[in-house]
């Protein structure tokens, strides 16, 4: 959206919902009647931490902004993820990106040009240590390839900006970020405690039925 077409729903709406609490602090103005909930999910199905024979998955759709060849490029002249297994699933469309990509293509990284299900994204984050996501654009609020991966039990790492950084303290889930691909090395090397029952507390606590009965009770109460 454009920005003046983004100010002239905000003047006219009655209420506004943001899914990032750095959306609360672009919205002073409307402050009113800003609410800000965690993006809803809902589970769709863990599988048992299994041998991890990937140390990063990037997945879904790729377009420039979500800094995927950045991070290629990165990963092409550093000495710190040489020993790390890289996959990357996601259908790139743009002819000119994708031509980028498979130039900045070296032997740690595999890469699918093509769109993956949740049935085979269960299996994969199962047999990934994390899922990461390069964002490049520090305006990114909220995500729903980071709520979609936390809704199969995956371990995320992402810039720390929007709903990543809010979500770094949430204790229930591992969410992990990073402020430039330097300090991916040591944030792989934080120990995390994986336990599916509080992946699974989690994804209640935010489904959609509870976004759903947040929201009718904000109605009611305006």
């Amino acid at each position: 959206l454009s920005i003046t077409l983004m100010n002239k729903l905000k003047s006219i709406a009655h209420i506004i919902i943001t899914h990032s609490k750095k959306g609360l602090e672009d919205l002073k103005k409307e402050k009113h009647k800003s609410f800000y909930f965690i993006h809803p999910t809902k589970n769709r199905g863990i599988l048992p931490k299994t041998k991890q024979t990937n140390d990063l998955l990037i997945w879904g759709n790729i377009s420039r902004y979500k800094g995927v060849l950045e991070f290629l490029i990165f990963n092409k002249n550093s000495k710190d993820l040489k020993d790390k297994k890289i996959k990357i699933i996601g259908k790139c469309s743009d002819v000119n990106l994708l031509k980028e990509i498979k130039e900045e293509l070296v032997d740690n990284v595999s890469f699918e040009n093509r769109s993956i299900d949740f049935e085979e994204l269960k299996d994969c984050v199962a047999k990934t240590k994390f899922v990461l996501m390069p964002y490049a654009s520090e305006s990114i609020l909220s995500s729903g390839i980071l709520m979609d991966s936390l809704s199969v039990g995956a371990c995320v790492i992402g810039p720390n900006v929007g709903a990543f950084k809010d979500l770094l303290s949430e204790k229930s889930i591992n969410v992990k970020t990073f402020n430039n691909f330097n300090d991916l090395k040591k944030t792989m090397e934080i120990k995390y405690n994986f336990q599916e029952s509080n992946y699974k507390l989690f994804l209640k606590r935010h489904s959609w039925q509870i976004f759903v009965d947040n929201l009718n009770q904000i109605i009611l109460d305006s």
